[in-house]
């Protein structure tokens, strides 16, 4: 498959949570809801695992001890520092300077203009996504924030997107004639997050699957471009996880 994870694009999603007790139940959590396997790390390497679908890497799982568990999404880079700059121009803030992670790569984290953190990511020999666009994997990433035109200037600067603007309070970054995230505004969104979608292949299984693994619908369904999404919570930390039906967003 020819996943869209160059520069300026999405390539890999992860949350750390406070507890090693909480990373493995969360972990129990997410293989009832979305059938992953996982790739388990050491304690030195802060328990990071990974999440696969058929072996591939989807998503990141670590253990930090202050951790607000929300999903960090991460870009594509050629040069770790040079973004990280180029962020910094933008209106962004700093978070955490170029480090390098083994022969993996180089990460740096940001804070966006209307406050939502965001990775960068340098690939050594791990790019990111094994796996998009289908049951169980990464196929959208949404930015919910009270100010979509800030977010939409910064995110368009850091990655090269276009924009456009199908709804009043929706803006869609493109590569091209690839679509690859939406700008959400809302009043009510807070401190704002990105929030990675995941493919499923039956949205009534994955709504029973939750409520029998301990946690809570917050979305039963609703209809975005394309497709149909539902909306979950997690009984352990108590994420957001967004599934949508399967077909391009």
């Amino acid at each position: 498959m020819d996943l869209p994870i160059g520069p300026g694009n999405p390539c890999w999603v992860d949350l750390m949570v406070p507890s090693l007790d909480q990373h493995a139940a969360l972990r129990a959590f997410l293989t009832a809801l979305l059938g992953w396997t996982w790739q388990l790390g050491s304690e030195a390497s802060g328990w990071y695992a990974r999440a696969t679908v058929a072996g591939d890497p989807v998503m990141g799982l670590g253990v930090i001890a202050d951790a607000a568990p929300r999903p960090l999404v991460h870009f594509a880079v050629p040069d770790a520092a040079g973004a990280l700059s180029r962020a910094l121009e933008l209106g962004g803030t700093l978070i955490m300077t170029p480090q390098d992670v083994a022969d993996l790569g180089t990460t740096a984290i940001v804070r966006d203009p209307v406050g939502v953190a965001a990775g960068l990511w340098q690939a050594g020999t791990f790019a990111g996504f094994g796996r998009m666009f289908e049951a169980g994997a990464p196929g959208w990433f949404d930015h919910l924030s009270r100010d979509g035109a800030a977010a939409a200037a910064f995110y368009c600067g850091l990655t090269g997107a276009t924009l456009s603007a199908p709804e009043a309070k929706m803006r869609i970054l493109a590569h091209g004639e690839r679509w690859f995230a939406s700008l959400t505004e809302r009043a009510d969104a807070g401190d704002g997050m990105w929030m990675p979608v995941f493919g499923a292949a039956d949205l009534d299984a994955a709504r029973a699957a939750t409520v029998a693994a301990g946690g809570s619908v917050l979305v039963h369904e609703m209809p975005v471009p394309g497709t149909v999404i539902t909306i979950v919570a997690d009984p352990v930390v108590r994420a957001s996880w967004t599934l949508m039906a399967l077909g391009a967003p």
